[in-house]
């Protein structure tokens, strides 16, 4: 199942984000690279669909994150999640050139993984970065996990994802892992790679359902 181009993991982090208004320059910037291999399996195992997608991620001292999926190098479609105006956009490179709106928070927020609401299960250790591991819940807190991420509570950051995503409609399952790799802590991003591309046309979904969301 997907929606706007990704799979539709509905899962939720057991590191409960708790929304906290937040300063600009607060945060510690980043760049880094991602990779994403994503498995969809018959209940016998079967292997029916692969997929293993690159990428950039991006975030400037005021919290704004840019993902960025690249095809052959070039952009085919990025998340971009503005902290100045708490606006979250989907953007498509390819057919068209659009960005939309898929939520808006009422104010702004800082997302804050807390350490206070859930002790990690475990420590890794990501591209040097050091990480507690935390399950991943399908739909609501109190759901079964179906995963576990890595996070650096310290440098609030996840670094790595592995999730399997149980049949939502039909008998097909879906793996996804994603990782950061060649993270590079405290460099800034470029200026102009924070912001909508220009040319972009723009339309606000943010209240409305997706429709690809319930099919498969």
């Amino acid at each position: 199942m997907k929606c706007d181009g990704y799979p539709r993991t509905n899962h939720i982090s057991s590191v409960l984000l708790a929304g906290r208004s937040g300063q600009a320059g607060s945060w510690t910037p980043y760049t880094a690279r991602f990779r994403e291999i994503v498995t969809i399996s018959d209940p016998q195992g079967r292997v029916t669909y692969e997929r293993t997608t690159m990428g950039t991620e991006m975030r400037d001292a005021n919290g704004s994150v840019m993902k960025t999926v690249l095809l052959d190098g070039r952009p085919s479609s990025a998340f971009f999640s503005e902290a100045s105006t708490g606006r979250a956009f989907q953007i498509s490179y390819e057919p068209k050139r659009k960005a939309t709106i898929t939520h808006q928070n009422s104010v702004p927020a800082r997302h804050y993984l807390s350490h206070r609401v859930l002790s990690a299960v475990g420590a890794s250790v990501v591209e040097g970065i050091s990480c507690g591991g935390y399950p991943v819940k399908m739909r609501s807190a109190d759901g079964p996990t179906i995963g576990k991420e890595c996070v650096s509570l310290q440098k609030e950051i996840q670094l790595r994802l592995d999730e399997m995503i149980p049949p939502i409609r039909g008998n097909l399952s879906t793996h996804r892992v994603r990782e950061l790799f060649d993270i590079k802590m405290g460099m800034a991003p470029p200026a102009d790679a924070m912001r909508l591309p220009d040319g972009f046309g723009v339309s606000d979904k943010s209240n409305q359902p997706c429709p690809s969301c319930s099919k498969k």
